[in-house]
Formats: structure tokens, sequence, C-alpha cells
């Protein structure tokens, strides 16, 4: 018999790769979204419905409603919660990222927590951002690891962080609280093929930029691929002694030239300017998810070019030909 799973932000970046992945599988997935009748969000998700032998349904959910995901978890094995706000930049931080993802995820594992007697478990979608400390580093001063947690960021600084990092310890009070299964999956910026042309994930558009001729802007030095952050989430519902919190991510940093050497040599008519140099360092053990869960991670050369393929197909990149190209 298929198991059943509930996705959370099933038309965001990760969690279209999540029901991908899911539906491969053969699962029952129940994906939530804010309105089921936005074509542009839905259609892909659908389309993924028809070609995979899963069944897909989807489902209006309301994070900042309490009790708003009660109906859609009842009697489901395994819920990934992968809805979240991406924003850098926003001029009001506490309505745009703390609000969203810390009311969100109350609500979100309340829901479990009425529930905890049929949901095997719960997937959280948390970040490195919860973990890395800009300013005194990883705690054991050479790479950081599951028990690095940042207690540095605040509203005015590294706000992003801070709603990570927020989410994520609600979410371990609230499974000590009412006693259900949690585990945590905590990405490095993650890149890969999207899933939709409806692309406005900050990984979608910082590759955008690059592909359209532009610096980036607030691409990570920290990358992975996106199936690798899918894959990881459902390995750790599928693995019985998976437990805590995983690392997921290449071990070392790479500077924007990196990345746009790739895509020059990948797309030599187009106009991709070099990217900035700077420091390529180890800077995260990524031990646990390879030993405990038995992954490996894409190498970033497949991950930069498969997505920048799949943007272009989609229409969301329009790169410019060089102007004396003749090839």
């Amino acid at each position: 018999m298929a198991h059943t799973a509930v996705v959370t932000g099933a038309s965001g970046y990760l969690g279209g790769e999540v029901i991908h992945q899911l539906l491969a599988k053969g699962y029952n997935v129940r994906g939530t979204v804010t309105n089921v009748e936005d074509r542009r969000k839905t259609a892909p998700l659908l389309a993924l419905r028809r070609a995979l032998p899963g069944k897909l349904t989807l489902t209006e959910a309301d994070l900042f409603e309490p009790g708003s995901f009660d109906d859609v978890v009842k009697g489901a094995d395994f819920v990934f919660h992968t809805a979240s706000n991406v924003i850098f930049d926003s001029p009001n931080p506490e309505k745009d990222l703390i609000e969203p993802a810390v009311k969100g995820t109350g609500n979100v594992l309340r829901s479990v927590a009425r529930n905890r007697k049929t949901v095997r478990r719960t997937i959280l979608s948390s970040s490195v951002a919860a973990m890395e400390k800009k300013i005194a580093g990883p705690s054991n001063g050479k790479l950081y690891t599951e028990e690095d947690w940042n207690d540095e960021a605040t509203i005015d600084k590294f706000p992003y962080h801070l709603s990570k990092t927020l989410a994520e310890k609600l979410a371990w009070d609230l499974a000590e609280e009412y006693r259900f299964d949690l585990v945590a999956i905590n990405p490095v910026m993650m890149l890969g093929p999207a899933v939709s042309a409806y692309g406005t994930s900050n990984s979608i558009m910082e590759m955008k930029l690059a592909l359209e001729g532009h610096d980036f802007k607030t691409l990570s030095n920290k990358l992975c691929d996106i199936r690798d952050g899918a894959r990881a989430h459902i390995v750790a519902a599928e693995k019985p002694e998976a437990h805590g919190r995983y690392l997921v991510g290449l071990m070392g940093t790479v500077d924007h030239r990196y990345v746009t050497n790739i895509l020059q040599r990948r797309f030599p008519e187009y106009e991709i300017k070099t990217g900035r140099e700077g420091p390529c360092i180890d800077l995260l053990d990524i031990s646990r998810i390879t030993n405990e869960l038995g992954m490996s991670m894409i190498g970033l050369e497949e991950t930069i070019c498969d997505m920048a393929s799949s943007l272009i197909q989609l229409g969301i990149a329009n790169p410019k030909l060089k102007s004396d190209w003749s090839g």
C-alpha cells in the first residue's frame, strides 16, 4: 500500500522537487498551496501527476490560520514542511520573514501534534542559516556540524537567518512537548533544475541574472543540488533510524567566478559576465548525511548546467547571444 505524504509549499522550488520525487516513488501526495486556482503555480504539479505513478491532490491551506492544516494532515504517514519565504532584502523582515516562518511552522506542527498517533514522522525544511555564525564561525573552530546553532542573528542583522533559527527551535520545542517524531534538514543554498516555469525563488532569480549577463546579487558560496535537498527529506522520512538534524551541502565553498566559469564553458554563445573571486575553503562537515543516510552529493557542474538548461527551456531566463557569435 502506498504511503501518504503531505508537502506544504507545494508550488515552491523545493516543494515541487520533493513532490516530483515522491510521485516517482508512487506516493499518494497531498500538496498545500495558497490558491488552487492559480494555474501558474499548480499546472506544473498537475503535469507531474499525469506523468508519474503516484497520486497528487492539491489543497488550500493558510500558514497564518491555526487549524488550517488539520484536515490535510489527518491520516498522512509523513509530513514535509517545506513552505518558507527566502528574502534577503525585505524592508519589513518581521512581516515578510519572521512571522511566516514562526507562525507557519507552529500552525503546521500543531496540526501534526493533533494527529501524532497516525503521522509517523515530520520532516522540517530548515537551513544552514540556523547553524551558521557569521562572526564566531563554527563551534569547533573548523567545520560547521549539526551541533551548531546560530545565536548571532537579529531582526536588524541577518533577519533571514533569525527566521530559520526561531522556526527550527520552535519545531524542536513542539516535538518535545507533544512527543512526535521530527527530523530537520538543513541545506545550504540549493541550485538545480526547476520543476515549474513559475520561478520566483532566490536561487532561480540568481541563476537568471547570470544567464542574462548580470552580476549575482545574493548567491551563496555554499551550494548543493535541489535534487539532493529533496532526496535528503525523503530518505530521512523513510529511514527509521534517522534522527535530529542533517546538514546538506557540498563540503567546500565556491566563489562566483567558479559558477560563471561553468556557465561560460557550457554556453559559450551567451554574454555571461565573469563573477567575483573569493576564498574557497572547506566549511561543512557532511558526515551525518553521507554516513547515516547513505547519500552522496551531485557535482556542482552537473547542478549548474542542469539548472541553466531548465531555466532557458522553461523561458524563465532569456540569455543574450554574443554580438560576434557565429557558431
